[in-house]
C-alpha cells in the first residue's frame, strides 16, 4: 500500500512541476518579447533624435550663412541702395554678442 501511495504523490508533484515549469517558461518568453519592443522602440527614438539633431545642425548653418556680415551688406547695397562707410566701423575696439538662447 505504501508502493501505491508514493506513485500517485510522485505523479502529482509531476504535475505540479510540469505547471510551475510551464508558467515559468511562459514568464520568460513574455519579458524576452517585451524587452524586444522595449529595444526597437530605443532604437526608432534614438533614429529620430538623430534625424532631429541633423536638422538643427543644417539650420544652425542656415542661420550663419543668412545673418554673415557680407551677405546682409550685399541685400542692402543690391535691394535698398545701402552704402557701407568705413568710418562708420571701430576696428581697434571689440564687441561681444551674446549668443541666443533659442
Amino acid at each position: 500500500m505504501t508502493e501505491r501511495r508514493k506513485k500517485r504523490i510522485s505523479v502529482f508533484w509531476a504535475i505540479v512541476s510540469f505547471v510551475f515549469f510551464s508558467a515559468l517558461t511562459v514568464f520568460t518568453i513574455n519579458n524576452i518579447i517585451a524587452v524586444n519592443n522595449s529595444l526597437r522602440e530605443i532604437n526608432e527614438l534614438k533614429e529620430e533624435m538623430n534625424r532631429a539633431s541633423q536638422t538643427t545642425n543644417v539650420l544652425k548653418i542656415e542661420i550663419e550663412k543668412l545673418s554673415s556680415f557680407e551677405r546682409i551688406q550685399k541685400t542692402a547695397s543690391e535691394k535698398l541702395n545701402l552704402k557701407v562707410q568705413e568710418s562708420s566701423f571701430q576696428h581697434d575696439r571689440i564687441i561681444k554678442i551674446k549668443k541666443s538662447t533659442m
